[in-house]
């Protein structure tokens, strides 16, 4: 039967598509994809995706259908633009993030590219979309330790947290993440800045002096 229902699909397939009937070719692609799995499946719910928000006007149906791709295939890149493209003027960011959460769990562990791009991504979702802190700290966490010799994704997770950190007033876990910005920092005088911040913090937030005085005498090498 199914072998059937497929035949008939891929028969009707052209026809419809040929006289630009959408709605009936992407019934006929939903039936196709029943059928389906892996790379196939992932192809044919690209092309519904395409259809539903390019010719009938769907996006919620696309941005569906770009969530079922992601969960077929956490590495597919363009589902990701997809998705974060379509949750903004949908308001979807809840689907999103769960999305995103499944995704970094289902990625290759040694895919750290992948890994990285889908944590960048859901930490800025939930900083940025939802406004959700804790949330927002723990995705950029599990970014800088996912790939802690990555001086780019080390400087965005830290630049984040420790904005984060400061509006929390979670000054020890502050005064660790400048400290290792300080540490990635490229531009010497950049460095000097940090390392001043972290005096400071341990001076009027902390109340450790000595840490403070050691941490001036780091800046003052910096300088040399």
């Amino acid at each position: 039967e199914s072998h059937l229902a497929m035949r008939v699909a891929r028969l009707l397939e052209p026809l419809y598509e040929e006289d630009k009937q959408w709605r009936e070719l992407v019934q006929v692609l939903r039936v196709q994809r029943g059928l389906v799995t892996g790379t196939e499946a992932v192809e044919l719910l690209s092309r519904i995706a395409t259809i539903e928000e390019t010719e009938l006007a769907q996006p919620r149906y696309a941005f569906d259908a770009w969530i079922e791709v992601l969960s077929l295939d956490p590495t597919h890149e363009r589902a990701r633009v997809e998705i974060s493209r379509l949750a903004q003027p949908l308001q979807r960011w809840p689907e999103a993030t769960t999305a995103l959460e499944a995704a970094v769990t289902a990625a290759p562990a040694g895919d750290i590219v992948t890994r990285g791009a889908l944590l960048g991504e859901l930490a800025g979702y939930y900083d940025s979309q939802l406004g959700d802190g804790p949330r927002a700290i723990a995705a950029y966490r599990r970014l800088l330790e996912s790939d802690p010799s990555n001086p780019v994704a080390v400087r965005k997770a830290g630049t984040a947290l420790a904005r984060l950190y400061d509006e929390a007033k979670s000054y020890p876990e502050l005064r660790a993440v400048t400290r290792k910005l300080a540490e990635w920092a490229e531009d010497p005088s950049q460095r000097r800045g940090l390392l001043t911040r972290v005096a400071a913090l341990e001076e009027n937030q902390l109340a450790d002096r000595d840490a403070a005085l050691a941490c001036a005498d780091l800046e003052v090498t910096a300088r040399q």
